[in-house]
């Protein structure tokens, strides 16, 4: 699921460390498709803290996938940090 934040595009995985994400950590790019549209990026996997920001303004900005995370707008960061911990947070950075 892509989010977009402040001008910056990230990826995060509502179900886990499945295989796309150890693809991902392994190679730091990634080929992005939607529908007929290509795009190629690199992607740095955020910090426990960063990604746990990124997963919280989401969140409170009403991410409908908020379920696959089980917090919502009113957890505490260290709920956030815990479901960061599961849920990878990629920053994506341009085409290459």
């Amino acid at each position: 699921m892509t989010i977009e934040r402040n001008g910056k595009r990230y990826l995060a995985s509502p179900f886990g460390t499945v295989a796309w994400v150890r693809n991902l950590q392994a190679a730091g790019e990634a080929t992005l498709t939607r529908g007929r549209r290509v795009e190629r990026v690199n992607a740095r996997e955020l910090p426990l803290k960063e990604a746990a920001l990124v997963l919280q303004e989401d969140i409170k900005g009403g991410n409908p996938f908020a379920s696959y995370y089980q917090v919502n707008a009113e957890s505490s960061f260290e709920e956030f940090e815990r479901v960061a911990s599961k849920h990878p947070v990629f920053l994506l950075q341009g085409a290459m």
